[in-house]
C-alpha cells in the first residue's frame, strides 16, 4: 500500500511505466544518480532500495530526477541574476539615493552648470571609476553614509588612485602620510597603503564617520573637515559663534578651497540625479564587483595574474599600491573580479608553498667550494652599490685633479701660485698691497702740487 502511494504522488513528474525488476533499471538508476551529482555511496543505498523494493527503487529515481531538474532551475535562475546585476547602471542607483545635494544653493548650481558644460570631464570620471565604484558604493551604504561620500575620490582625485597631489597626499581619498598612518594604513618601500583601493576606502571611511561624529551628523561640515581639516572648521565654527553668526557650512568662513570643495561635490551628485535637466547624457557606469582576497604566501603580481587568469595589465591597475617590481608580502591582500576570485582561492590552495618562492639564479662557485645561490634582489644590491662606488671613485680623482691645478689671481703675474703654496701666497699678496697703500698717498700729494 505504500509503494501504492509513493508511486502515485509523483505520477505526474514522469512518464508511468512498470516496475524495474531488472538490472537494465538499475543502471538507469545509475545514470539519473551521475547526472544529478550526487556522491558514488548514493548509487549504492539505491541498489540496495531495488535488490529489496522495486517501488521504493522507483521513488528514489524519481526523487533524483526532480532534484536535478531543481538545481538546473536554480543555476539558471543565479545566472540570470549575475547577468541582472552586470546590466545595473550605478548612476542610477546613486541618482535615486541623493540626499544632500536636493538643496537649490547658488553655489551648488553654479558648479552643476559647470559639468554641464563640460560632459568630457564626466565621461573620463564614469571610465576611472568603474573598477572601484562597484566596492566603494557598497561600503558606503554599509555604513548607512549618504551615496554623495561616494562621489568624494571624483573630486579629490578624479578617481585615479596612482595621483598624487603637490602636499604628499596620495591615492583615491588623497590621504596624507600622517594622516594614513594613524589610521592604520602602512607605507613603505614596495608597498603604499594610500594607493591600495581597498585599505585606504576603509582608513577614509573611518575617518570620515568621526568627523560626522564630532561634528553632531551635519555631512557637509564632515567633508569640510575632510577637506582642510577639523581645527580649521571648528575654529570658523568658534570665530561665527562669537559674533553671534550660523555655523552652517555655507556661513563659515573657511579656506577657498574648501568653499569649493564641498558644493563641487553636491553639484556633481545634482547633476546625476537628473542629467536630463542639465541636458546631458551619463555613460554608463557599470557594475564590476570586486573581491579582496587574503593571500598566504609571497607572490607577486606575474604570479598572480597567471593562477587568476587575469590580466597583468588588469591586475596592475586593481592593486596600484604594490610598487613594480616588487612583491606581495604573506598576510596581504589583492583585489580580484568576483567573476574570478574564487577560482583564484581554489587554485592557490593547491600549490605548493616552495613553489610559490622567489625565484634564485646560480653563479659560479670559487674554487673548492659548494655551489651557492644568490637572489636577484640582492645582485642587484650589490649591483647598485658597486655603481656607487665606481661613482665616489670617480669624484674623488676629480677632486684631487682639481686641487693640483694652479690658481691663477688677476693682479700680477707673480701671483700664479700652485695650492699647496697658498699661505706663503697669501703673505706675499699682503705684503704687495701695504706696499702699494702707502705708495698711493704720496702720488695723490705730488699730483696736487703739479696742478
Amino acid at each position: 500500500m505504500i509503494s501504492f502511494l509513493f508511486a502515485f504522488s509523483f505520477s505526474g513528474c514522469t512518464t508511468p511505466v512498470e516496475h524495474p525488476e531488472t538490472w537494465e533499471s538499475t543502471d538507469n538508476a545509475a545514470v539519473l544518480v551521475q547526472d544529478s551529482d550526487l556522491e558514488p555511496v548514493t548509487t549504492d543505498w539505491l541498489m540496495g532500495w531495488w535488490q529489496k523494493s522495486p517501488e521504493l527503487a522507483y521513488f528514489g529515481s524519481t526523487w533524483l530526477g526532480f532534484s536535478h531538474w531543481l538545481n538546473f532551475d536554480i543555476a539558471a535562475e543565479e545566472e540570470d541574476i549575475a547577468e541582472t546585476a552586470a546590466d545595473i547602471n550605478l548612476w542610477d542607483v546613486v541618482g535615486e539615493n541623493v540626499s544632500l545635494a536636493l538643496d537649490d544653493h547658488p553655489r551648488i548650481q553654479k558648479e552643476a552648470n559647470f559639468y554641464a558644460r563640460n560632459p568630457r570631464f564626466l565621461d573620463d570620471i564614469s571610465v576611472r571609476a568603474e573598477p572601484y565604484f562597484n566596492f566603494v558604493l557598497e561600503e558606503v551604504q554599509r555604513r548607512n553614509m549618504p551615496v554623495e561620500v561616494a562621489l568624494l575620490p571624483a573630486i579629490e582625485s578624479a578617481y585615479e588612485p596612482r595621483a598624487t597631489s603637490h602636499r604628499h597626499a596620495a591615492g583615491l581619498w588623497q590621504l596624507i602620510p600622517g594622516t594614513a598612518r594613524h589610521w592604520g594604513l602602512e607605507l613603505n618601500r614596495g608597498y603604499d597603503g594610500r594607493r591600495d583601493v581597498f585599505a585606504s576606502t576603509h582608513a577614509a571611511l573611518d575617518y570620515l564617520q568621526k568627523l560626522n561624529d564630532d561634528f553632531e551628523g551635519d555631512w557637509l561640515l564632515t567633508m569640510a573637515a575632510y577637506n582642510c581639516g577639523e581645527f580649521s572648521v571648528s575654529r570658523a565654527i568658534r570665530k561665527n559663534l562669537a559674533h553671534g553668526k550660523p555655523v552652517d557650512f555655507w556661513s563659515l568662513d573657511l579656506p577657498a578651497e574648501t568653499r569649493t570643495f564641498v558644493p563641487r561635490i553636491l553639484g556633481l551628485a545634482a547633476v546625476i540625479a537628473q542629467p536630463t535637466n542639465y541636458g546631458i547624457k551619463l555613460r554608463k557606469l557599470r557594475n564590476l564587483p570586486l573581491i579582496s582576497v587574503p593571500i598566504d604566501y609571497r607572490l607577486d603580481l606575474t604570479q598572480v595574474a597567471e593562477i587568476s587568469d587575469v590580466p597583468l595589465s588588469q591586475l596592475r591597475r586593481l592593486n596600484p599600491a604594490y610598487n613594480k617590481g616588487k612583491s606581495i608580502a604573506a598576510g596581504g591582500n589583492v583585489l580580484l573580479p568576483a567573476s574570478h576570485a574564487e577560482a583564484f582561492e581554489e587554485r592557490l590552495a593547491e600549490l605548493d608553498p616552495t613553489e610559490l618562492s622567489p625565484e634564485k639564479e646560480e653563479i659560479s662557485p670559487p674554487d673548492d667550494d659548494k655551489p651557492q645561490t644568490i637572489s636577484r634582489h640582492k645582485m642587484r644590491k650589490n649591483t647598485h652599490s658597486a655603481r656607487r662606488v665606481r661613482a665616489h671613485r670617480a669624484s674623488a680623482k676629480a677632486n684631487l685633479r682639481s686641487r693640483s691645478r694652479p690658481i691663477t689671481l688677476a693682479k700680477s703675474p707673480r701671483r700664479s701660485i700652485n695650492a699647496k703654496n697658498s699661505r706663503r701666497a697669501k703673505i706675499t699678496i699682503i705684503a704687495q698691497n701695504r706696499s702699494e697703500n702707502r705708495a698711493s698717498p704720496k702720488k695723490s700729494a705730488r699730483n696736487r702740487r703739479r696742478s
